[in-house]
């Protein structure tokens, strides 16, 4: 099963995505009110998501977001990318998960230096 919850005022651990038990896996995503807050970098249409939900809190301005919500899937990996399938098809666009070891300013970064422009 597949949640996504509003993570306002939350407390919860800083990485890993991991949350409960071997398969618990949960994401952080920016929104702007009840839409994912997408970016455009070079003409590509993107939801950056992070297991780290105060790395996607401290980049808030640059989505021009307001919020941090979570998607959550008691299956795993697998539970969640259905999930962030959707997403994607909602912001007619792709989904981006942030590794673990870098920050979503870094990877906001990298994609500006490395994606080519679209038309």
């Amino acid at each position: 099963m597949v949640k996504i919850g509003n993570q306002a005022g939350k407390k919860s651990p800083k990485a890993g995505g991991q949350q409960q038990g071997d398969n618990m896996i949960r994401y952080f995503i920016p929104f702007n009110g009840t839409d994912p807050a997408a970016v455009n970098i070079n003409g590509h249409k993107l939801l950056v998501i992070s297991s780290d939900r105060l790395d996607v809190e401290e980049c808030l301005a640059m989505f021009g977001a307001d919020t941090v919500k979570s998607i959550e899937g008691d299956g795993g990996k697998e539970d969640c990318f259905d999930a962030l399938e959707e997403l994607a098809d909602t912001i007619k666009g792709d989904v981006v998960i942030a590794p673990e070891d870098a920050t979503v300013e870094e990877i906001l970064s990298n994609l500006e230096e490395e994606l080519p422009w679209l038309q």
